[in-house]
């Protein structure tokens, strides 16, 4: 075997995607990371996960399938994307829904630690999914392939086109109240508003 990926999937960051490209190499060992609820990063071996902007990313939680990510919008009877934004930064655990784990202190929980550092080497912008596959390649000595049916859309209730654009979901007052929640996130991985504050597909720590 070759070197072993360890690959934390955090829901709503194109982790099938990602998976699907990573099992283009048939010697790679994989560990898909979704639905494991404690995590002891860093493993010995090739460390991954995949970040995207914070605020895209509470836009695609909450139109997720039928009730947004979990259920979440059901279970707390939420109405409006507004109504959403409002409950989420103003709690910081989520006890009723067990598979909402990930999204308890922060939007990458699995991969800050309590120092607040990030206990993975690689993390891939989803802004930049194919881009950041290969450079992870590149820097490994691997080639993997990000041509396949491995995409799958679950935020089916999104609107489509520009009308589905994040920024369209905003006013300035869910802004700053995502800047509060978010901010390690923010900083960490170096995110505003408008999206990644630099050009890397690929960020190292």
């Amino acid at each position: 075997m070759g070197n072993i990926i360890y690959f934390c999937h955090i829901p709503k960051t194109a982790g099938n995607f990602i998976l699907g490209c990573l099992r283009t190499q048939d010697t790679m060992g994989i560990v898909d990371g979704e639905h494991q609820h404690t995590y002891n990063f860093p493993y010995t071996g090739v460390n991954v996960a995949c970040v995207r902007n914070p605020f895209d990313h509470l836009v695609s939680i909450y139109f997720h399938g039928d009730g947004g990510f979990a259920y979440f919008n059901k279970v707390y009877n939420l109405n409006s994307f507004e109504e959403f934004i409002k409950f989420y930064c103003s709690r910081n655990s989520f006890p009723e829904l067990e598979h909402f784990w990930p999204f308890k202190n922060s939007l990458y929980d699995p991969i800050i630690s309590e120092s607040g550092e990030v206990t993975v080497g690689y993390c891939i912008r989803f802004e930049k999914l194919s881009e950041g596959i290969h450079e992870l390649g590149f820097h490994n000595g691997i080639e993997f392939k990000t041509s396949g049916d491995f995409y799958k859309n679950t935020s089916v209730a999104r609107p489509k086109g520009n009308k589905g654009s994040y920024k369209n979901f905003y006013n300035e007052e869910l802004i700053e109240l995502v800047n509060k929640k978010c901010k390690t996130e923010l900083d960490l991985f170096n995110y505003d508003f408008d999206g990644p504050k630099d050009n890397k597909s690929l960020l190292t720590f």
